[in-house]
């Protein structure tokens, strides 16, 4: 976890912004590549866990495709 001196917490959060929106690039990212990497294996499926509050997860997965397990 990242923290931020007064200072930049100050000048409107846009240092905040910035590294949180590099984080959420960093994360998708890293889930292209795990994806990319199992559908090279030859797997027909891939499945993700997260628990049920993580907003952001949900929504990164979303976006990417992925669609809730019914049951």
């Amino acid at each position: 976890m990242l923290t931020h001196s007064r200072r930049e917490r100050s000048c409107g959060g846009t240092i905040a912004r910035y590294l949180e929106r590099r984080q959420a690039a960093a994360r998708t990212a890293l889930k292209t590549y795990g994806v990319a990497f199992v559908r090279e294996c030859g797997l027909p499926t891939v499945r993700t866990i997260h628990h049920p509050a993580n907003v952001s997860a949900i929504a990164m997965n979303r976006r990417m495709g992925f669609v809730d397990a019914v049951g």
